[in-house]
């Protein structure tokens, strides 16, 4: 349900003979209207139906240049109280797409006000009209739903598969680094082992040959057991 609101505001001046406006003693606005559909619009056409019971008292009315009341000239007096009755188009315009189907719109009257001065009277009125929003069809939003389902679990796929690929990525990137690396050290300790081995074994030739005395032996070997 959706119900617009809005104001109708309605001045009434009346002939001097009557006198000035005292009281408003009765006051009553009833919409009647009618529908019309047309060019995809529902349109509410009709009336405010005004009656009115309105209290004199003798004096003289006050007269604007430029006025915007309305004159009511066929009033039915009695002493001082006099009746009039007064209609106020009305039209209203909605869209048919806001309003469900098989349902018119409804016009009422809320509140009315109104105060009478020594120029004439004043009415206000609020004015709401109801009518049963458009609802869709149990069809239709079952493939809304789907739909929003079907684009969310997408949206999960692209994601997942996104990030996949970026791991795998990453996973190629990284792994020649870690075969290298390895090599890399076993290569370095080995040079290390054999700078550190290979001064060990000069140094143990050279201490041989220092630790032999100085001179030389003569030195006679049998052959064939004949002495030369």
């Amino acid at each position: 349900m959706e119900v617009k609101s809005w104001e109708v505001k309605e001045q009434f001046c009346f002939p001097q003979s009557f006198g000035v406006p005292k009281e408003v003693k009765t006051i009553n606005v009833t919409p009647q209207y009618f529908h019309e559909e047309m060019d995809n619009m529902v349109h509410i056409n009709g009336i405010y139906h005004i009656t009115c019971h309105v209290e004199f008292e003798e004096g003289e009315v006050e007269h604007h240049a430029t006025s915007e009341f309305t004159e009511i000239e066929d009033l039915d007096l009695n002493g001082e109280l006099g009746y009039f009755e007064y209609a106020v188009p009305m039209s209203v315009e909605i869209s048919k797409d806001r309003i469900q189907a098989e349902t018119l719109p409804t016009v009422s009257i809320e509140t009315i006000n109104c105060k009478a001065e020594s120029d004439g009277i004043e009415i206000v009125w609020l004015v709401n009209c109801e009518y049963e929003t458009h609802r869709p069809k149990t069809e239709e939003v079952v493939a809304e739903v789907r739909q929003e389902m079907i684009e969310e679990v997408e949206e999960i796929l692209v994601l997942e598969s996104s990030s996949h690929r970026e791991a795998f990525v990453s996973n190629e990137q990284q792994s020649p680094r870690t075969v290298q690396e390895p090599v890399q050290e076993q290569t370095n300790v080995t040079i290390k082992n054999r700078e550190v081995e290979s001064p060990a074994e000069d140094d143990s030739e050279l201490q041989f040959i220092f630790n032999l005395e100085d001179g030389y032996t003569k030195l006679s070997f049998p052959s064939n057991n004949v002495l030369k």
